[in-house]
């Protein structure tokens, strides 16, 4: 063992940060709000999956006041992607609590945060030593890792006496100058270094004082229960459509797993319950619906923290007239645009993407079979100022293509405006921009060229994406070079049909959409068509890079 103090830890930590430290947006700020959200949302989520979530979220509601006097619908759906719902809600109740007894003041005192909804031992800690510069420990699960190495402590770490014992060596060492960075700088070192799978000794600030790493056993700690088995479970939900297309969704109770998202109307099956037969118990019994179920559609498979569960899909109607929805209604009809506006799981998004398009239609679905309709289309498409019915849609490369394969798409003409981009064309098509995906030719720093494609309203951290890539730097193309790539002119560059096959990188919420709206290689036309269809077509990398 070295002769280096342990009182020495602190020091050699924080000397290893200053060179260190991430560059983000919460560490820029002594904000006890915009820590306390970041906390909030870090908590079993990557800072790369946080990121671009933080911001939207701080957007909408900059402070206390405005998240206290927001509609938990609209919370969630600002959270939406993100998982594990009661974050958000606990977060909503807490930020009630401080507006109405703290008049909108975080609390210093470790007992007022620790009664606040969703604010543990590890969120107060970092809070207050945080914003408030507090010797206070937060011990996380980076951290129980780092100490759990550093001093060859081999109980395992989900024992409640060893992450006491953890706890007490955490606050022993937190030094009283700089708690703040201190603790972030035990963070950092556990997800950069010390991390859980071969971690990086060689690069360690404490490798000359470290315990596990001394006997060989960093490998092996920290040590863990036996984990017991995930139970799976079996569901089955129902895909309602009234005479307009619209679907219809039931609303999660406030509480419990995933309160007030809104769900496709279903539930959990009894063992050995038939698909059918279960669902048509549980629209009668929780939602008071005498549906009738028809066709099978598909079945998901989806995973929470503690089950699995396989979900049966089937189309269903309701005999007799079709109740009401809406307003404060637990049922609640939506069409796409409404859709993108509701706040749904991971698992409803993932039944959408499977779903054929969502769109207004004439016909009724009776017995689980369609009736015939026919789907109003536009009345002309425009390219150059010229009228053309759909028998003359311009035939782009990017179009024989989705013909050519077979995909069900809409053209979507519209009005183009130079440098409108895709706030012009939501606009003028009447759909949510966050639905719309711009298709941008980048380059590195070899010129080697890709396609990047990302909602409409967000923009690419070129930073990060050059991370993911393991290249120097990312940029976008210069217009010359990206015609020469795609055989597209800007403005109206799609990533179907393109020059050349070019390497296509996808923002990973763009797949979740139950509907996209994408250029179809011609400035003023897109087409709306289903993203498991541009996953079957381009096959492109899913990437986190939005802000």
């Amino acid at each position: 063992m070295s002769c280096i103090p342990e009182r020495d830890i602190p020091r050699l930590l924080l000397s290893w940060y200053r060179t260190n430290q991430r560059d983000l947006p919460w560490r820029r700020t002594t904000d006890p709000y915009r820590i306390w959200v970041a906390e909030i949302m870090l908590q079993q989520t990557r800072v790369e999956t946080a990121l671009p979530y933080y911001e939207r979220f701080l957007k909408t509601f900059p402070d206390v006041r405005a998240l206290a006097g927001a509609r938990q619908e609209a919370v969630l759906k600002a959270w939406e992607g993100l998982g594990y719902y009661s974050r958000a809600r606990h977060l909503h109740e807490a930020a009630r609590v401080v507006a109405r007894q703290f008049g909108g003041r975080i609390p210093d005192d470790l007992d007022d945060l620790r009664r606040l909804p969703g604010v543990g031992a590890y969120t107060a800690g970092a809070i207050l030593s945080i914003a408030f510069g507090r010797r206070v420990a937060a011990v996380d699960g980076n951290v129980l890792r780092v100490i759990a190495r550093l001093f060859a402590i081999e109980e395992p770490v989900d024992r409640g006496a060893t992450r006491k014992r953890i706890g007490g060596i955490a606050a022993r060492l937190v030094p009283a100058g700089g708690p703040g960075h201190y603790n972030q700088a035990l963070m950092d070192l556990g997800s950069a270094i010390c991390k859980p799978r071969s971690p990086d000794c060689p690069a360690c600030p404490l490798a000359a004082i470290c315990k596990a790493r001394r006997s060989g056993s960093q490998h092996s700690i920290p040590a863990r229960q036996k984990p017991a088995a995930v139970p799976r479970r079996e569901a089955a939900v129902a895909v309602i459509r009234n005479d307009r297309g619209e679907l219809l969704f039931a609303r999660r109770p406030s509480r419990g797993l995933l309160g007030g998202l809104w769900r496709f109307p279903g539930g959990v099956l009894q063992e050995g319950e038939a698909p059918d037969a279960g669902l048509r118990r549980l629209l009668r019994e929780e939602l008071g619906l005498g549906a009738r179920p028809g066709e099978a559609l598909f079945s998901v498979e989806h995973g929470y923290s503690h089950f699995t569960v396989a979900v049966h899909v089937l189309s269903c109607t309701i005999p007799g007239p079709i109740p009401s929805a809406g307003g404060g209604s637990p049922l609640r009809w939506a069409g796409p645009q409404g859709i993108s506006r509701l706040a749904v799981s991971r698992l409803e998004r993932k039944i959408l993407a499977a779903l054929p398009t969502v769109r207004p239609a004439r016909g009724r679905i009776e017995d689980g079979k369609k009736t015939p309709n026919r789907v109003k289309e536009p009345q002309a498409l425009r390219t150059r100022g010229r009228p053309m019915s759909k028998d003359h849609i311009p035939a782009t490369p990017a179009i024989r293509t989705l013909k050519d394969n077979g995909v069900d798409f809409v053209p979507r003409p519209y009005k183009y405006e130079e440098r409108g981009g895709t706030e012009v064309a939501a606009r003028e098509l009447g759909v949510d921009e966050h639905l719309t995906v711009k298709t941008l030719v980048m380059e590195d720093e070899k010129k080697a060229p890709f396609i990047v494609l990302m909602h409409g309203d967000r923009e690419v951290s070129t930073k990060e994406l050059a991370r993911i890539l393991g290249v120097k730097a990312v940029q976008p193309c210069d217009p010359a070079a990206a015609n020469r790539h795609t055989g597209y002119m800007v403005g109206g560059t799609s990533p179907f049909g393109t020059k050349k096959k070019l390497p296509v990188y996808v923002e990973e919420t763009i797949l979740s959409l139950p509907v996209i709206y994408i250029n179809a290689g011609r400035k003023g036309l897109l087409v709306e068509m289903r993203p498991a269809d541009l996953v079957k077509l381009l096959k492109p990398v899913p990437v986190n890079v939005a802000r």
